[in-house]
């Protein structure tokens, strides 16, 4: 009676362990892309609610000339990039609630050092308003402006009173998988899908 293993079973036994390995790193990466995606989408979600809560609580930042802007406390996000950024509209006279890029609105403080960026490969997709596309005004078309004014919170989409319901889809490019992040301009409730 033999009690050792043949050389075919160890090769079997060998086969196996690596194609179990193989899936087990597949899996991985694969939940490490839909996490990227998932952890983006909550983090737009959080920093929209933060605004929201600014505009709110009257909120004061250190580079504000008059305590609350006039203006109210915004999110830009620009379609086929991979960040965004907070701003408040710090107008004493008329607040256009719209950020410009460079110097033609210096009533214009950017919140956050910089912008938010995505992780790689998670990038914006689209940005709809009720399921047609949104384009602000000259100069900024391509950008998205969302602006939540002291002191109910009211929100503005490019600049303009809005009831519509925005909505921005991330989009990971190396799964296609997107999610969604919903700003309800009615309720003010913002969600992820």
């Amino acid at each position: 009676m033999n009690r050792g293993f043949t050389l075919i079973e160890l090769l079997i036994s060998i086969a196996i362990i690596g194609i179990l390995f193989t899936v087990t790193i597949v899996n991985f990466r694969q939940g490490k892309y839909n996490d990227d995606l998932r952890l983006s989408a909550d983090r737009l979600a959080s920093d929209l609610r933060e605004l929201q809560n600014f505009a709110l609580t009257g909120f004061t930042t250190s580079g504000s000339a008059t305590g609350v802007p006039s203006g109210g406390y915004g999110i830009v996000i620009v379609e086929d990039d991979q960040g965004y950024f907070t701003f408040m509209d710090d107008s004493d006279a008329m607040p256009n609630r719209l950020f410009q890029f460079g110097p033609s609105d210096e009533d214009d403080t950017l919140i956050a050092s910089g912008a938010t960026t995505l992780p790689q490969y998670v990038s914006v997709a689209s940005v709809a308003l009720d399921d047609d596309d949104v384009n602000c005004p000259e100069p900024d078309v391509g950008t998205f402006t969302a602006v939540f004014a002291p002191p109910a919170a009211a929100i503005y989409f490019c600049g303009v009173s809005s009831t519509d319901t925005a909505s921005v889809t991330l989009q990971h490019a190396q799964t296609g998988e997107t999610r969604t992040v919903e700003i309800g301009a009615v309720t003010g409730r913002i969600t992820v899908l």
